[in-house]
């Protein structure tokens, strides 16, 4: 039989190396924990950074609208009727972008946009409107923000994809709920006549 002072030793290097397992257990969980949140939050950021982009680029795009519709509606005659289509639209699109739900912009914004090409055919149509330097300058910007726009606005829905998977899966999915994060909408608006841009996947 072992003495009672090396049982003793015994059970207290038990219970230390029992406290010391415990100890690490809860640093590990902590540091994944804050892991997980850092990781999300700059996720959420970059997403926000993204979409400012894109928001920026539809700004700029259509800013120059209200000066041709000013300027040509006496020279247009009857294909005036573009012009009215594409204030209405542009004018939905406006309420949509300030109510700053994505997926109703994304769908104005298609809109908006299938209205501006049938203006750009109607310009076609009148050779001395189309060589104005506003048209000229409207043209150029169409064709500038077009480029930003097919750029921006896939690398915003390549970062929602990267969002929306890192909260759906473990162990965010366990704490994002209650850290106020929740799925993100993808920025789905047809650009200058250009296909709908398709969804990144969200699981793998």
């Amino acid at each position: 039989m072992e003495p009672f002072t090396t049982f003793i030793w015994k059970r207290i290097f038990v219970q230390i190396g029992g406290v010391i397992a415990i100890a690490a257990i809860l640093g590990g969980f902590i540091l994944a924990y804050n892991a997980t949140y850092t990781s999300i939050v700059n996720l959420d950021r970059t997403a926000d950074e993204r979409w400012a982009r894109v928001a920026g680029d539809l700004v700029a795009r259509y800013e120059g609208i209200p000066g041709l519709s000013g300027e040509f509606r006496a020279s247009l005659g009857s294909d005036a009727r573009v012009l009215d289509q594409v204030a209405g639209n542009l004018s939905r699109w406006g309420a949509a972008f300030s109510g700053g739900k994505i997926p109703k912009i994304g769908t104005e914004t298609t809109n908006l946009e299938a209205s501006i090409s049938e203006l750009t055919r109607v310009l076609d149509g009148h050779p001395e409107m189309g060589n104005s330097r506003m048209v000229k300058d409207f043209r150029a910007s169409l064709e500038e923000t077009g480029a930003r726009l097919s750029a921006d606005q896939s690398s915003y829905n390549e970062g929602i994809g990267k969002y929306n998977r890192a909260i759906s899966s473990f162990p965010a999915s366990l704490w994002a709920e209650n850290w106020g994060f929740s799925r993100r909408e993808y920025f789905m608006a047809r650009i200058a006549g250009q296909e709908t841009p398709s969804l990144p996947p969200e699981t793998g």
